[in-house]
């Protein structure tokens, strides 16, 4: 069964959210207005090209310099099925504001996301 997952949208957990954010900005992007919250902003470049998100690393969170990748799936109960029936563990599937989710780990401890909006 294929799954055929899109890539969607990359968190970035940082040491010092202010400071990356001038980074990102000095370097051309641009923080869109409304689309963070506390500890988070989601960052805008080039038209037509994927968002990605800075969030401040703490004691909730992943450390700073951990990175999260996030894949679109058209059904996110037979991709979570699929990916178990091929040896790959998965946590439960969780209801987020931006969508449904679940979560694995790449062979090198890095979150990989699964969601269906």
């Amino acid at each position: 069964m294929s799954i055929q997952p899109g890539y969607d949208f990359t968190v970035y957990y940082v040491a010092d959210l202010d400071k990356s954010l001038d980074f990102f900005l000095k370097l051309g992007f641009e923080d869109v207005v409304g689309a963070g919250g506390p500890g988070f902003h989601q960052i805008r470049g080039k038209a037509g090209s994927l968002d990605f998100g800075i969030s401040q690393a703490g004691k909730e969170t992943p450390s700073a310099g951990t990175i999260e990748l996030y894949y679109k799936v058209n059904d996110i109960e037979v991709a979570r099925q699929a990916v178990l029936a091929k040896g790959v563990e998965a946590s439960p599937i969780m209801k987020m504001p931006f969508g449904t989710i679940f979560q694995t780990k790449s062979p090198d401890g890095n979150s990989v996301y699964l969601m269906q909006e």
